[in-house]
C-alpha cells in the first residue's frame, strides 16, 4: 500500500470516527404530547440536555388538536414519543402508526392497562362491602350512571378514564416507565435517569400527602365538573364528584343531559360546578342558573403554568386549591 493510499485510509477512518462520536453525543430527540407528561419527562431528563418537543401547549386540547406540519416532521426524527394513548390523543394514532422507526412511541395507558384491570375488579368487590356515607352513595349512583338512558351521552372512556396523571399514584408508576424507556435508548445516562426518577417520586409522594390533607375537610361536599376527566382524581383523593356536564367535551350535551344535570344539582344540593379554561363557560352558567350553585374552574391540563419540571406540581396544586376554595365556602354557607 502506497503512502498516498495509507493517508486516504487514515483520513477516512478519522472522519468516520468523528461522525460516530458526534452521533453518540447528539441529544435525544424527545416528543411529549401534553404538558403534565412533559413535566415528568423534564424532571427525569434533568442534566442530560435532550432536544424536547411539546405538541400541545397553550389553550390546545387533545380532544380536537391537529398536528402542524413541523410537528409531524418532528415525530419522524424522534428517538422516543411519550403519550397517554390512542383513546386520548386520537390525533396521534395515524402519525405514530406511520413512523419509520419501530418502538418509538411509549403509551402510558397500555402500560398500566393490566394492573388497572385487576385494580378495578378488586375495587368493585370492595365497593359493595364498604359502608359509604349518603353523599358517596349519591356519587356512585349519579357518576356511574351518567345518562339515565340518554344514548347521546351514554358512553364511557374505553379502557377507563385516560387522565392518568391526575392520580399521583399513577404518575409515580408513569415515572418508572419513563425512566426505564429512556435508559433503554440512552444507557449512557441510565444512572441519571434512575436518580432523577427517585427524586421525582419523592416529590410526588409529598404532593399526594399534601393534597390528601388539604381536601380532607371538604371530601363529602358534592360538586359537578365540566367533563368526565376527574374520575381518577376524585377516586384517589376520596372526594364527592357526583356528575359531569358532558362525557366528551368536543360534543355538545343534549337538552335532556342538561336537564339531568340540573336535577342532580338540586337533588344533591350541589354548591360548586367547575368549568375548564379550554372551553367556553356558557354550559356551566346554563346548569347553575337559579340553583344557587357557584361556578369554579379546574384545569386538568395545566394551561396557564409554564411547561417544565414544576408544571405538574403547580397544576395539581391549582386543582386542589380551586376545589378547596369553592367547596369550603359552599360548606360554610349550607
Amino acid at each position: 500500500m502506497s503512502l498516498k493510499q495509507r493517508l486516504i485510509l487514515l483520513s477516512s477512518f478519522f472522519f468516520l470516527s468523528q461522525g460516530v462520536a458526534s452521533a453518540q453525543n447528539a441529544p435525544l430527540h424527545i416528543v411529549t404530547s401534553i404538558k403534565p407528561l412533559q413535566s415528568l419527562v423534564s424532571a427525569i431528563t434533568n442534566g442530560t440536555n435532550p432536544d424536547m418537543t411539546l405538541l400541545i401547549d397553550g389553550a390546545g386540547s387533545p380532544h380536537n388538536y391537529t398536528l402542524k406540519p413541523s410537528q409531524a416532521d418532528g415525530l419522524q426524527k424522534a428517538d422516543v414519543v411519550f403519550w397517554i394513548g390512542h383513546n386520548f390523543e386520537v390525533f396521534l394514532n395515524k402519525p405514530l402508526h406511520a413512523l419509520e422507526k419501530e418502538d418509538v412511541a411509549v403509551a402510558m395507558d397500555q402500560i398500566v392497562a393490566k394492573e388497572e384491570h385487576g385494580h378495578e375488579e378488586h375495587h368493585e368487590d370492595a365497593h359493595h362491602d364498604h359502608d359509604h356515607e349518603d353523599e358517596h352513595d349519591a356519587h356512585a349512583d349519579e357518576h356511574h350512571d351518567h345518562e339515565d338512558g340518554d344514548e347521546e351521552e351514554g358512553h364511557h372512556h374505553e379502557g377507563g378514564d385516560p387522565h392518568l396523571w391526575l392520580d399521583p399514584a399513577l404518575s409515580i408508576k408513569m415515572s418508572h416507565v419513563i425512566a426505564d424507556a429512556l435508559a433503554k435508548i440512552d444507557p449512557a445516562h441510565k444512572t441519571t435517569y434512575q436518580e432523577n426518577s427517585t427524586k421525582l417520586i419523592q416529590k410526588l409522594t409529598a404532593l399526594d400527602a399534601k393534597i390528601q390533607k388539604q381536601l380532607s375537610p371538604v371530601k363529602n361536599v358534592p360538586f359537578v365538573t365540566f367533563h368526565d376527566a376527574y374520575d381518577r382524581f376524585s377516586d384517589h383523593f376520596g372526594i364527592n364528584m357526583v356528575a359531569s356536564i358532558t362525557i366528551s367535551p368536543e360534543k355538545a350535551p343534549s337538552a335532556k343531559r342538561l336537564k339531568h344535570i340540573r336535577d342532580v344539582i338540586a337533588k344533591n344540593k350541589v354548591r360548586c360546578v367547575f368549568g375548564e379554561p379550554q372551553f367556553k363557560p356558557k354550559l356551566v352558567q346554563v346548569v347553575i342558573e337559579g340553583t344557587g350553585a357557584q361556578a369554579g374552574t379546574l384545569d386538568p391540563l395545566g394551561m396557564k403554568p409554564k411547561a417544565g419540571q414544576e408544571h405538574y406540581f403547580q397544576m395539581m396544586n391549582n386543582i386542589a386549591s380551586a376545589l378547596e376554595t369553592c367547596l369550603s365556602s359552599s360548606a360554610q354557607g349550607q
